[in-house]
């Protein structure tokens, strides 16, 4: 019982609490209250939504990216986010629409109050003060939630769009196959999740302004005409001038961060190839010619960084100077057609140009932020394209009588190669039948494509021509030997059901039995980085026992072991 209260607790409140506390964020109260009273440590942060799992995200963008490749000749991400997140996001853009409507009544308002400083007052004009006075407060009182409670939620559409995709890139490099892992790094995988995916945080909260911009402009530049009369035109005009100019400048920064994302990725490959090959680098002293290429990639990369900086730079310096002019020839086209100033008439400009800041600020980032968030999803959808293994069974299926005959691996002119867009074959035009009860054993030169045959049968390398078919149960050990923390057992059973005498039998043929004894605890020993350290030839030997275990249960004339050595 303690347990699961303890349990209840952890939980967020969010989930738990109504409408009237979420709006003005009550549920954070005990929180705050913690903090003041002790250091919040991560024990007293709570859990995340349910919602927010990665697992939830990851399966439903699974399924919908599926569901959109099986579908469309042509796949694209964007379309497939739409779909999942559109409804979610349209519901909440509902309280920007109250927040910004409520938001064009203040000028209106604050118009009606301050005309009662600029003529007589009588004891009806003071009454009608109080009323608008109250009025202005109240449309304080519910835009301000509103836009408040507008950015949270929206900012966790952002977050559940970056956890989807975050899954989904993951899922995806762990089912790449060899000729894909040829031309993807880790660094772009690296990059795709910490670049890109973040773009989604904040989107949400910029996008809404390419709609609600030219509609409040359309709406202010009414309402001020009405109002004030021509003149009061001018500011819009002049900054609908600008608008055409900041969205080609929005246009060139999403070029300019293809770019840098291209020679970001360039650069993180040579650096990964250079820390690959350090050893021979600075044993033929290639020190100063490497250092050189990577300083040539890292200077065109800070080029392209250099040249969007100073674009985005020209964009926010218009979007702050554009305003200021824009409310100052408002003010002297109204001066030059004979009109009095007054204090009503400029707070009230003031406070509709306050809303402009859509237009002169907000919507050319909105314009850039959309651009980069497109280049960032067919960067993602390009990655999500690579071809990948194709998917087997954990266990082997069982060979009928029937198909006993017919078990063995038969490669027929297969030509295959690492990399998609190279003319070049790996291996070509190779024939191969290997049957039950002969021994195959393939010989060639360093760099002939022998690892690159065994791929090719483990379905890991898939023919550019000919066929490939491989009936029966394969077991793999490979050239680099692999161990995870757990004990040795553990790692020659990896999951396959313990038969003593079948393993016993393991041990003794590939001479383990030695190597037990000098183990503290047997095959019992924990190894890995907690463990205990193997050496080299103990670690083959119990990389090799995996793969002839796994096997051995299995009827022996389904047997096939690859050996990469």
């Amino acid at each position: 019982m303690e347990e699961f209260e303890e349990e209840l607790k952890k939980l967020n409140k969010y989930d738990r609490t109504n409408i009237i506390s979420k709006i003005w964020f009550c549920w954070m109260c005990p929180y705050f209250v913690k903090g003041w009273k002790k250091e919040v440590d991560e024990d007293d942060i709570y859990r995340h939504r349910r919602k927010h799992g990665s697992e939830l995200l990851g399966n439903k963008l699974d399924a919908a990216w599926k569901c959109e490749i099986k579908n469309n000749k042509k796949p694209s991400l964007l379309r497939v986010l739409v779909k999942l997140f559109l409804g979610e996001v349209c519901l909440i853009y509902i309280l920007i629409c109250i927040a910004e409507s409520l938001r064009m009544l203040q000028p209106m308002l604050m118009s009606r109050l301050l005309s009662y400083y600029d003529n007589n007052a009588t004891e009806g004009n003071k009454n009608e003060a109080y009323m608008y006075a109250v009025l202005i407060v109240s449309v304080l009182f519910i835009s301000v939630p509103c836009l408040h409670f507008f950015q949270m939620n929206v900012l966790q559409v952002g977050l559940k769009l970056r956890i989807a995709c975050c899954a989904l890139i993951y899922r995806k490099a762990l089912k790449l196959n060899k000729a894909a892992l040829g031309e993807v790094t880790i660094g772009q995988m690296i990059n795709l999740l910490s670049n890109d995916v973040s773009r989604f945080d904040s989107c949400l909260q910029e996008l809404h302004h390419l709609w609600v911009g030219p509609l409040e402009t359309v709406i202010v530049m009414y309402l001020t005409y009405y109002y004030m009369g021509y003149s009061a035109l001018a500011g819009p005009l002049f900054l609908l001038c600008f608008v055409p100019f900041q969205s080609y400048l929005g246009k060139l920064i999403s070029k300019f961060r293809l770019r840098i994302a291209l020679r970001t990725d360039q650069r993180v490959r040579l650096m990964n190839e250079v820390i690959t090959g350090i050893q021979v680098i600075k044993m033929y002293t290639w020190e100063a010619a490497f250092a050189k290429a990577v300083d040539l990639a890292r200077g065109k990369e800070m080029k392209s960084i250099r040249s969007a900086s100073y674009i985005r730079a020209i964009n926010v310096s218009c979007a702050l100077i554009l305003n200021r002019v824009a409310i100052y020839l408002c003010i002297l086209a109204y001066v030059l057609t004979g009109n009095v100033l007054t204090s009503s008439y400029v707070y009230t400009m003031t406070t509709y140009f306050r809303l402009l800041n859509s237009v002169s600020m907000f919507f050319p980032r909105a314009v850039t932020t959309a651009f980069e968030v497109y280049v960032s999803i067919k960067r993602i959808q390009n990655f999500l394209l690579y071809e990948e293994i194709e998917p087997r069974a954990v266990e082997a299926p069982k060979i009928t009588d029937d198909e006993k005959s017919c078990i063995g691996i038969y490669l027929k002119d297969v030509s295959v190669r690492w990399r998609n867009d190279s003319s070049d074959y790996t291996l070509e035009n190779i024939t191969i039948e290997a049957v039950p009860r002969r021994l195959t054993v393939i010989v060639g030169s360093v760099g002939s494509g022998k690892t690159t045959l065994l791929h090719v049968i483990l379905r890991e390398l898939y023919p550019v021509e000919g066929t490939a078919n491989i009936v029966g149960a394969v077991s793999y050990a490979s050239q680099e030997p692999w161990l995870f923390g757990a004990s040795v057992r553990q790692n020659i059973l990896f999951g396959q059901k313990f038969n003593k005498a079948k393993y016993d039998e393991v041990i003794r043929v590939c001479a383990l039995e030695r190597d037990f004894e000098l183990l503290s605890h047997g095959d019992h020993t924990l190894i890995g980085e907690r463990g205990v350290s193997l050496s080299g030839g103990q670690r083959a030997r119990i990389n090799l026992a995996r793969a002839v275990y796994k096997v051995s249960l299995l009827q022996r004339h389904q047997q096939w072991y690859f050996f990469d050595i």
